[in-house]
């Protein structure tokens, strides 16, 4: 029985005694040996990375919600003077957002203002105010200068007068003829932010169906059309500077790899009234882990238009910052892929059989052709 193992062994054995043992062989060895861990390292790191898949499909949860996050300064627009809306294809509409929208005022140099500042300002303006008796309606409160109705009986603020003429869909334009906005410091306030900047961050949800938001300059009010922007208590001549960088502009959560082509875009502008332009293709994506968790999500491409507008001419262009978005009917997968562990043994079996062989090959011809067998 040993002599027939004996027969079947494949891997004869030289006499100690009659092997040689070189300088370059060493360094071939150690070499190879360096190859070979520098190698299995990179396998290893292949195995755990989880390469991923890509499918496509088509989207059939069209009737679903996505987030937008944003994060866009505009360093020569003050916060007092714009608003941000959303409005999509089937006419719904979200205006002056500010639920989960926030706004950061900025100084002229960009930094944001402290509280501690803006008390301080804040004091400066209400030294201005003069308190004036407010006229009262025949429920006995607050008049809304005849913009009464069922949700504004009373208007007790500024803001209740404006939001009532939003809801008439009248143009507010007397702040100076309004006791509650004389009370208040209206003027004063946009008078006192002239010279900021307004940084402009948070999320909102749409329907995944085709629409945009925007920033512009001006009080949203609503009209049989839809709404426009009521810019009469600023000062139009001046007009509005709408250089602006964008910091994130996101529709759903990340997941890894994804690239937003917008983010860390600056546009420049010195005109006085502006169009910007953003049409957004956004991709409706699902990321899914190996642990088979999925993450619902989207990318975006955009292509974009800048428009200058021309001021007293027949042009009644809306000057702002305008995302147009329109969701894609195709869906695309990405799928985490697990490595297999006996994949990984047979690249590392194969990469020791391969630099075993090669380095065998490489001692050899250094042996045979060196002029000193050392």
């Amino acid at each position: 029985m040993q002599g027939i193992l004996q027969h079947l062994d494949v891997f004869p054995k030289t006499i100690e005694k009659h092997r040689q043992r070189t300088v370059c062989g060493g360094l071939v060895s150690m070499f190879s040996l360096g190859l070979f861990a520098l190698l299995v390292i990179f396998e290893f790191g292949m195995f755990v990375s989880a390469p991923l898949t890509q499918e496509l499909q088509v989207d059939a949860a069209l009737h679903n919600k996505f987030d937008i996050t944003i994060d866009i300064t505009l360093p020569s627009l003050p916060c007092s003077h714009l608003s941000l809306d959303a409005v999509d294809a089937s006419g719904q509409g979200q205006l002056d957002l500010d639920s989960a929208i926030f706004t950061q005022r900025l100084d002229r140099k960009g930094n944001p203002i402290s509280a501690a500042d803006a008390a301080q300002l804040e004091a400066e303006v209400q030294k201005q105010i003069i308190q004036i008796p407010v006229p009262q309606n025949t429920n006995g409160c607050g008049t809304c200068y005849g913009a009464e109705n069922d949700r504004w009986k009373c208007c007790e603020t500024c803001d209740d007068v404006r939001e009532a003429y939003r809801d008439k869909g009248w143009a507010f334009s007397g702040s100076m003829d309004v006791a509650q906005c004389l009370n208040e410091g209206f003027t004063p306030r946009l008078l006192a932010q002239k010279g900021e900047g307004c940084r402009v961050y948070g999320s909102l949800t749409v329907s995944k169906t085709q629409g945009n938001f925007h920033i512009s300059p001006g009080r949203s009010v609503r009209n049989s059309h839809g709404h426009v922007h009521d810019t009469t208590s600023l000062n139009w001549g001046e007009g509005f500077n709408l250089t602006h960088r964008i910091d994130m502009l996101a529709f759903g959560p990340h997941f890894p790899g994804r690239k937003n082509p917008l983010e860390g875009a600056v546009r420049l502008t010195n005109e006085k009234h502006s169009l910007y332009q953003y049409f957004v293709k956004v991709v409706p994506t699902v990321y899914q882990y190996t642990s088979g968790e999925q993450l619902f999500t989207n990318q975006y491409s955009v292509t974009q238009h800048f428009k200058a507008l021309v001021e007293g001419g027949h042009d009644e262009t809306l000057p702002g910052i305008f995302f147009i978005y329109d969701s894609s009917p195709i869906q695309v997968m990405f799928k985490e892929q697990p490595g297999q562990l006996a994949v990984f043994l047979t690249k590392v079996c194969a990469t020791a059989g391969g630099i075993f062989a090669i380095s065998s090959l490489v001692d050899w011809v250094l042996y045979k052709y060196s002029p000193k067998k050392v």
